[in-house]
Parts: structure tokens; sequence; C-alpha cells
């Protein structure tokens, strides 16, 4: 088993986990700050961090996920044309 399964509450398992959501929103911050300190307003600062944050996490993965389950559905065996172990394909090369 590991250590941080068996560590109680208010250790440094928690502490990590803590530590990175603060880093993960200090990064949101930096952003906003930065843009802000641009010259963007900062209602059109924070639209375009949460664009930022859309495309670079929301839409990746929800392409991941229709990637996976179109995936998923696609026949393995052999398929209707497809040469089977040992036998010769119709193309050949050079």
């Amino acid at each position: 088993m590991s250590d941080e399964a068996d560590a109680p509450a208010g250790t440094d398992a928690d502490a990590d986990i803590s530590g990175r959501a603060a880093r993960r929103y200090q990064v949101r911050r930096g952003l906003l700050a930065a843009l802000t300190a641009a010259g963007l307003r900062q209602s059109l600062a924070l639209a375009a961090v949460l664009a930022y944050r859309l495309v670079n996490f929301w839409l990746i993965l929800m392409c991941g996920w229709l990637l996976m389950a179109l995936l998923a559905r696609r026949p393995t065996g052999p398929q209707a044309g497809a040469p089977g172990p040992g036998e010769r394909s119709a193309i050949r090369a050079g």
C-alpha cells in the first residue's frame, strides 16, 4: 500500500493536493494580471483566460473522449478483403 492511503488527514498528502490546486490558480491569476497589465480590460482578460482554459484543457479532453469512443467501436478482427496471416497482399512493394 502507498503511504498516502495510510496517512491521516491533514498531512503531506493533503498539502500536496492543495499545493497543486493553488499553483493552478496562481497561473490563472498571473495570466489575468499579465493581460490586464498589457492594457486589456479586466473583463476581456478574464474571457481570454477562460477561453485559453477551454481550448487547452476541455476541448482536448472532449476530443480524446470522442476518439476513444470511435476507436472502441471499430472492429478489431480480420476485415473482408484484407489478407490474412500468411497471405500475400495484392500490392507489392517496389
